[in-house]
């Protein structure tokens, strides 16, 4: 698995070839774009571009703008984090954990979150817990510290410490109290320390407010359905 995702990471490290990037100089500057005048900001546009036709589900279009916007920018965070988020959409998880591995080393708080989530599906829930408490830090935003939470909680669970997770769990519904996936998470956890009205309380909120976000979630409301019956 260390062989695949070293390769991984490679490709992703990879200069684009000069077809490439004579292909999106001459896209630009048709377009008007005075590519010498600030990269950052062409960047910044191009990652905006590419994230623009990731929602259209035009992926191999979105890389190629994600990959001029790394050429142009190289210290970008953003532009490695999209392509993570693109290569788990097409269930291409060794260069998603790539990617993200990526926008770590470069901070950005929302590629910790979605590192530590393929790792909790990988079962290295250690390596996820260490890497979460690291990115903790970063998260600069409500939402980016809910999903950390929420996931530490996870892993927590996973590993059998429900100290940790209750409290973890608890900490992310405090920011965030209109989101299932923390509450799902948190019944189990009640479950487990024999806290069966607790846990009923917290199934209702999972089923409340669950919108099937990630397939898990949709697992858990389904569990938070069959609980409440």
């Amino acid at each position: 698995l260390a062989d695949k995702q070293k390769t991984a990471q490679d490709k992703l490290s990879k200069k684009p070839s000069f077809q490439f990037l004579l292909a999106g100089f001459l896209v630009l500057s048709g377009g008007g774009i005075n590519v010498w005048k600030s990269t950052p900001e062409i960047a910044f546009n191009l990652n905006d571009w590419g994230f623009a036709k990731y929602q259209q589900k035009s992926f191999d279009v979105a890389k190629i703008y994600y990959q001029l916007a790394l050429f142009f920018n190289p210290k970008m965070p953003e532009a490695d984090y999209n392509l993570g988020l693109l290569y788990e959409d097409k269930n291409k998880f060794d260069q998603a954990r790539a990617a993200y591995k990526i926008a770590v080393q470069k901070g950005y708080d929302r590629a910790y979150n979605n590192l530590a989530r393929l790792q909790i599906l990988d079962k290295e829930y250690t390596t996820a817990v260490a890497l979460l408490q690291e990115g903790l830090p970063f998260a600069y935003d409500d939402k980016a510290k809910y999903a950390m939470l929420k996931n530490l909680g996870w892993a927590y669970l996973e590993l059998g410490n429900y100290p940790e997770a209750k409290n973890s769990l608890e900490k992310a519904i405090h920011i965030k109290s209109d989101r299932a996936a923390a509450y799902c998470l948190q019944a189990k956890v009640l479950e487990k320390q024999q806290n069966k009205q607790g846990a009923l309380s917290a199934w209702r909120n999972c089923m409340r407010y669950g919108n099937s976000g990630t397939p898990e979630e949709k697992q858990w409301v389904n569990e938070a359905a069959k609980n409440i019956n």
